[in-house]
């Protein structure tokens, strides 16, 4: 109870460590820790709480953390699916552990196992995709439906044709579409986002269109709907790495490496490299 406080942490370590030292070397071991136990009582500091602000990513990769009860990480997920030599029974474990995560990346790794040796992963995989495809395209009839709706007000136009458009680049987005469907999705997506911004401004569309227009190919368009939606400071962070990939294939390198400056805060790990090398002390000069 007299240890200060940051010594506590390691409560048994410290414990074992006294008692070893002070049994092993008798008197003069126990004088030489009561004298050390009265230094240290009377040099500790209190140690004030400033609350964060902002916090590092290096300092958190770095940072040891015990975890317990955690049978498998993140990163462990895709090793468990794509092992050769792993358990059948933890490869349906790890691919059961994808469908509560749903993003691009996690979509081709389900698509990836449609071909999959195991009986129960290839029907898995098969039931994620149908599953997400249903729901998806019975949203799009749902909004086409609305759409038809007498005494619709501008706003609520405004909002199916966004949703419509986000739906429809989400099917080329999470790759549920066949090859030859691709440009069908991408311009109805298009136009939906087109048709929505001409009843009112939105930076998420703004953002939609230029991803949209990155994805042709058309970067002069791409950065002039990229630059309206980066005013927004909601979406600000997401946008800028889109705006930055505009002025790189302009040759704008002196842009690019101002535009990722303003990114304070980069959780994508892709992201964060990008912005080191760019502004870092190795970025461009």
């Amino acid at each position: 109870m007299f240890i200060p406080k940051k010594y506590k942490n390691n409560k048994k370590e410290g414990f074992v460590f006294l008692f070893l030292f002070g049994f092993l070397t008798f008197v003069a071991g126990f004088i030489f820790l009561f004298v050390l136990s009265i230094y240290l009582l009377r040099t500790q500091k209190n140690i004030e709480y400033k609350p964060v602000e902002a916090f590092s990513l290096d300092e958190v990769y770095n940072e040891d953390v015990n975890f317990y009860g955690r049978k498998f990480g993140e990163g462990g997920v895709f090793s468990l699916i794509k092992g050769k030599n792993v358990p059948k029974h933890l490869q349906e474990k790890a691919f059961l552990a994808l469908a509560d995560l749903k993003s691009p990346f996690i979509f081709n790794i389900i698509k990836e196992n449609l071909s999959n040796p195991i009986d129960e992963i290839r029907l898995l995989a098969f039931s994620m995709i149908s599953k997400m495809e249903k729901e998806m395209t019975q949203k799009v009839h749902e909004l086409e439906n609305r759409l038809k709706e007498e005494n619709l007000s501008n706003d609520e136009k405004a909002e199916i044709y966004k949703n419509l458009a986000q739906l429809y680049w989400d099917f080329v987005l999470y790759n549920i579409v066949d090859e030859e469907f691709k440009n069908f999705m991408i311009e109805e997506a298009k136009n939906y986002a087109l048709k929505s911004l001409s009843i009112q401004e939105d930076p998420y569309v703004y953002f939609l269109l230029g991803r949209i227009y990155l994805r042709l190919s058309d970067i002069e368009k791409a950065t002039e709907f990229l630059k309206e939606a980066v005013k927004d400071k909601n979406i600000k962070s997401k946008v800028i790495p889109y705006l930055a990939e505009c002025y790189f294939y302009k040759k704008d390198y002196k842009t690019v490496k101002n535009i990722l400056k303003e990114l304070d805060l980069v959780l994508d790990l892709r992201v964060k490299f990008v912005k080191d090398f760019w502004v870092g002390d190795v970025g461009y000069n």
